[in-house]
């Protein structure tokens, strides 16, 4: 008992704690905001907003419908861009391997903005290896029915296996450059440029980085590879066979195997996509796996931007999609 007014203490000076603090610093002018993340053999196109000041309680962002966006490819003037709505420009260059990209924007009351990047080439697969091993098999029952002697009767309709897909990607990397990567899997019944069903996959190979997470304690001091993402450091200009896994389970009815068919899981077809990515998108991808809001240890991160005299992203990430069909 004596350690409750030591409790009560300690909520009421918590509870002095709260009061609310005046902001006594300049309001900043809004800068320029250029957004633009694009597939290779796609039309180039940006997003042009208005930053926010900290403090403002808004959902949106104000577009840019005025300003003058001039594309260069190569150090070449290509073409002023047009604006096509809702503070997007829009333009007639399809974005081609290894061309170098600059945005320079100009508007009204805001700074003008610069931004570069160079296109990512599509990676160079050589094949797509898999194995199969498999950890459990569970029957399917039937509910119960009373047979000739009264007795309940539990009848097998089929059986669910649960099982690991090993897969190793050989692929080249381009020699004498600093490359980045991305992995993605992909459910192949609802795979599309928007909306991809992603498969959580088992960063197995040491190119990930990833580090077990820990399993005790406040603090957590493991660190996942959140977007699957890794360089060519390890295998620079060199054949790389990349090892991953995941699980998947499959379902056959006794009835089906009569009839000569199975009636097999939704989950039989998948997209193995070994992404390439601009160097900007690579380290925006970085810095953003590193934020989080719910942790209470963590410290103030920086989200990279390659917008100069604004903020924002330009990257380009390329697509290598290699189809896999699960034979149970």
């Amino acid at each position: 008992m004596k350690r409750l007014p030591l409790l009560l203490g300690i909520l009421l000076l918590f509870a002095a704690c709260e009061k609310d603090i005046e902001f006594n610093g300049e309001v900043t002018n809004p800068l320029m905001v250029i957004n633009s993340l694009v597939a290779q053999d796609s039309l180039f196109e940006i997003k042009v907003t208005k930053s926010r000041f900290f403090m403002q309680y808004e959902d949106t962002f104000e577009t840019v419908k005025n300003a003058t966006v001039e594309l260069y490819v190569n150090g070449v003037l290509s073409e002023t861009m047009t604006h096509a709505g809702n503070g997007r420009y829009t333009s007639n260059y399809k974005v081609t391997d290894g061309d170098l990209i600059r945005i320079v924007s100009q508007a009204p009351d805001l700074k003008t903005t610069t931004a570069e990047m160079r296109v990512a080439p599509v990676a160079d697969v050589v094949k797509l290896d898999t194995t199969m091993v498999i950890h459990s098999r569970y029957p399917i029952i039937n509910y119960p029915y009373y047979g000739e002697s009264n007795a309940s009767v539990y009848d097998t309709i089929g059986w669910t296996t649960y099982c690991t897909i090993n897969c190793k990607l050989t692929f080249r990397d381009p020699p004498g450059s600093e490359n980045f990567y991305r992995l993605i899997v992909s459910n192949k019944k609802q795979y599309d440029y928007y909306s991809v069903n992603h498969v959580r996959y088992k960063k197995d190979d040491l190119v990930f980085g990833e580090k077990e997470q820990n399993s005790g304690g406040i603090i957590d001091e493991g660190g996942s590879n959140t977007y699957g993402t890794f360089t060519n450091e390890l295998f620079e200009g060199k054949t790389y066979p990349l090892t991953f896994s995941f699980d998947v389970s499959y379902t056959y009815y006794l009835d089906s195997i009569q009839e000569g068919g199975f009636n097999r899981s939704e989950n039989a077809e998948y997209v193995i996509d070994l992404q390439t990515l601009s160097k900007s998108y690579y380290l925006y991808l970085i810095t953003s796996s590193k934020y989080s809001s719910d942790d209470m240890f963590a410290e103030p991160v920086q989200i990279h931007s390659n917008v100069i005299g604004g903020t924002g992203i330009v990257g380009n990430y390329s697509h290598r999609l290699i189809p896999l069909k699960l034979s149970f």
